[in-house]
């Protein structure tokens, strides 16, 4: 195979739906370059050993994908889906409340059986099983008018009983139930992944290499191994 005619990428995430079938959301690395942040899906199935792809058009932040189809957030909401019944894009926000004014939409995660998208100014939208999304960020949702960087970077769950979310200045927020309350945090260094291990348990990383550990009550720094 000539190489100089393979068109580099750079992967921004992926996804792992089964053995067989990885996706991923790329870049093509030249037109990156150029300032185009335009996003391919693209899909590898091990047993074709091929690659297929999906130009956007937009940028997309976050995949997801389950049984029965796919979905890729962009930043400012809208939301490409995949199934057997086509293709479509909606918007998951359409109002002067959402993130056209508040601010990008930062990642997507799946926390039981409901998708929830996190941003600045820590919006949180969550995806009920009829598709539609509301928001879920009462007690949580920062000011239109506040002016620093506060915002969620990232969400995770393993369901719906505890979510954490992490973002900005190292801020830390769990959701029990339907109630929002901030964790004291032992880092000011951004926070930009979140993941629950168990009820008792998750880490968070960040800025600066930091990463945080979660007991079940408080947050404390890992210190590197010397």
């Amino acid at each position: 195979m000539d190489t100089a005619q393979i068109t580099p990428y750079m992967f921004l995430g992926g996804y792992v739906q089964n053995r067989n079938v990885g996706r991923v959301i790329a870049q093509f690395e030249d037109f990156a370059l150029d300032g185009s942040t335009s996003s391919v899906l693209m899909m590898w199935n091990r047993n074709k050993e091929q690659w297929h792809h999906f130009n956007l058009g937009w940028t997309a932040i976050a995949l997801h994908v389950s049984k029965t189809g796919m979905m890729a957030l962009s930043a400012d909401g809208l939301l490409f889906s995949a199934d057997a019944s086509g293709t479509r894009e909606v918007q998951i926000d359409e109002t002067d409340q959402g993130p056209a004014n508040r601010g990008p939409l930062t990642d997507m995660q799946l926390i039981g059986d409901h998708l929830y998208a996190v941003g600045a100014k820590r919006q949180v939208y969550r995806r009920n099983d009829q598709g539609a999304w509301s928001r879920a960020d009462d007690g949580v949702l920062a000011p239109m008018d506040t002016k620093s960087e506060t915002g969620f970077l990232s969400i995770h769950g393993l369901d719906e009983s505890l979510i954490i979310a992490v973002g900005s200045g190292g801020e830390i927020w769990r959701r029990a139930g339907d109630n929002w309350t901030q964790d004291s945090s032992p880092t000011s260094d951004s926070l930009h992944c979140v993941r629950v291990v168990k009820s008792n348990l998750a880490y968070a990383s960040g800025e600066n290499g930091t990463l945080l550990k979660w007991d079940g009550t408080d947050w404390a720094v890992v210190e590197p191994v010397s």
